[in-house]
């Protein structure tokens, strides 16, 4: 069992959905998300870059990763964020821009759902 803080502040574990998989072109697809963040993917998007269909994408990417590539690709964009505020100086707008998300608000919304704090509290607490 995680050790507990008081106070109902989470635990700030680095964790990552597995980006290994028994495909290989689904693999590479996810891989290529990664690494670009930045831009908008759409599901027949990713589903055209793994040469499958949508349904099929999206039914192989939840069984082999255990999530939607929506969800997926939110956590990523949100530890990616964590990155970039831990390391940079980025502004709001700017750090979302470089996750993929629209906009500041976008941040801030899916950052709290993901982590329990503002992305402005994280940096407070967490930035080097």
């Amino acid at each position: 069992m995680a050790p507990h803080r008081i106070g109902g502040q989470r635990q700030y574990i680095d964790y990552q959905v597995p980006i290994e998989t028994g495909d290989s072109g689904l693999q590479q697809v996810m891989e290529w998300a990664v690494e670009h963040l930045d831009r908008d993917h759409a599901v027949p998007d990713l589903a055209a870059r793994a040469h499958m269909s949508e349904r099929t994408f999206t039914r192989r990417f939840s069984e082999q990763v255990g999530t939607t590539p929506h969800r997926w690709l939110t956590v990523q964009r949100v530890m990616r964020a964590r990155h970039l505020l831990e390391a940079t100086d980025l502004d709001m707008e700017g750090t979302a821009r470089r996750c993929g998300f629209p906009s500041s608000t976008a941040l801030r919304r899916h950052f709290i759902r993901e982590i329990g704090l503002t992305p402005h509290e994280y940096r407070r607490t967490f930035a080097g």
